[in-house]
């Protein structure tokens, strides 16, 4: 639906690619993107949305589950493999029920919506997130 919407509104958007350089004229304007398959596009505007990594590399030996991408892997209550310990936010991995796999949500909404979960589970209420 939102590719539809912008490409209805004239956004061009380009898939399967990534970005390999962009390229700025003389007083610092970036004027092309350089794209992964050859391409050079010529821009008017440059809007830069990467989300973000988890800073987790501090618990490496804290005997945590960690995902590959820096995510603290936990169980539909928001608990870490140590019963003690509960995240939420941009670092929790969380079961995600339609595809069966664990996933992180990078928006404030989840982590305003797992803060209030975890401190559910926290006082011993044990309500699923998700």
């Amino acid at each position: 639906m939102l590719l539809d919407e912008h490409r209805a509104n004239n956004v061009k958007v380009h898939t399967n690619v990534s970005l390999k350089a962009l390229k700025a004229d003389a007083e610092g304007k970036v004027t092309h993107a350089e794209l992964s398959d050859g391409r050079a596009i010529e821009t008017e505007l440059v809007l830069v949305a990467t989300g973000v990594r988890p800073a987790t590399a501090f618990l490496k030996d804290s005997g945590l589950e960690i995902e590959a991408d820096g995510g603290i892997k936990l169980d539909p209550f928001l608990q870490t493999n140590d019963k003690h310990i509960f995240a939420a936010g941009d670092i929790a991995s969380f079961p995600y029920w339609p595809t069966g796999k664990h996933q992180r949500s990078e928006h404030w909404i989840t982590a305003l919506d797992q803060g209030s979960y975890a401190a559910f589970n926290m006082l011993g209420k044990m309500v699923p997130y998700g």
